[in-house]
C-alpha cells in the first residue's frame, strides 16, 4: 500500500453478515479515495478485499461507505480423460492351402471280384463236387467265385452256360467270362486275364492258371458273361 493511505483493519468493526459492509468509525484518510483491505472470508472465497468509498469533508477525507469485493475462486482444471485402449484388429487367418485332389479309389467290378477269388484258390486240389474251402471241382469254383461277387450261378457247368443270357465269342473274351470246353460243355473255367484262364481240371491236378492255346480254342464250346 502506498504511503499516505491508512490501513482500515484496526479501525474496522465487525462486518454486517447480511450486507457484507464493514462498520468503520473515527477514521480519517487524507490521500486515497479508495482503500482495499484483505479480509479472511473463509475457505469458500479466495483473497477477499475491502473497498472503502471516501468523501472530502472540511479538508479531510472521511469514509462514506465500505463494501467488500471477493475474487472468484479458481475453477478446477478438468482432468483429461485417459485415452481408451485401442482394440487390436483381429488377425487375418492364413488362407488354407487347397488340398491336393485325392485319386479316386476305383471299386472293383463284380467280374474282378470273381477273378480275384479264383486266383486265391490256385494250388488247391481238384475235388469232385467240391465247393471249397479245401478244394473245388470246375463248376464248384465258378459257383463260389461269383457268389463272392454277389451273383448266384447254377451248380453244374451245363446249367451255368444256359443260365446266363449274355453269350460271348472266343475272340471277344474278357476277364470274368466263363469259358466252356467239349461238345457237352462238361468243363468250365474263368478268364483271368487276356489269353489266360483259371480252372480246376481233373482229379490229381491242382487248380491252375492256363494259357488259352490253340488246342483250348479247338475244344471251345461257348462262353458267357455273368457280369456284363
Amino acid at each position: 500500500m502506498e504511503e499516505g493511505n491508512a490501513v482500515l483493519s484496526r479501525h474496522a468493526k465487525p462486518r454486517n453478515r447480511k450486507t457484507g459492509l464493514l462498520l468503520l468509525s473515527g477514521l480519517s484518510i487524507t490521500a486515497a479515495t479508495a482503500v482495499a483491505i484483505p479480509l479472511a472470508l473463509g475457505p469458500a472465497v479466495a483473497e477477499p478485499q475491502v473497498k472503502a468509498e471516501t468523501k472530502a469533508v472540511g479538508g479531510a477525507t472521511a469514509v462514506q461507505s465500505v463494501r467488500y469485493v471477493a475474487e472468484p475462486a479458481p475453477q478446477p482444471v478438468p482432468k483429461a480423460a485417459d485415452p481408451e485402449p485401442s482394440t487390436p484388429a483381429p488377425a487375418t487367418p492364413a488362407p488354407k492351402k487347397p488340398e491336393a485332389d485325392k485319386p479316386e479309389v476305383k471299386k472293383p467290378s463284380k467280374a474282378e471280384i470273381a477273378v480275384a477269388y479264383a486266383r486265391k484258390q490256385l494250388g488247391k486240389p481238384y475235388i469232385w463236387g467240391g465247393e471249397g474251402p479245401r478244394g473245388f471241382d470246375c463248376s464248384g469254383l465258378m459257383l463260389m467265385a461269383y457268389k463272392a461277387a454277389g451273383i448266384d450261378l447254377p451248380r453244374v457247368s451245363t446249367a451255368q452256360y444256359h443260365g446266363v443270357k449274355t453269350k460271348v465269342a472266343f475272340e471277344d473274351l474278357k476277364p470274368g467270362d466263363l469259358i466252356f470246353s467239349y461238345g457237352s460243355r462238361s468243363h468250365v473255367g474263368i478268364v483271368s486275364r487276356p489269353g489266360y484262364m483259371i480252372h480246376a481240371s481233373r482229379t490229381g491236378m491242382p487248380i491252375k492258371e492256363e494259357k488259352l492255346s490253340s488246342w483250348r480254342k479247338a475244344v471251345f464250346s461257348g462262353a458267357v458273361r455273368p457280369a456284363p
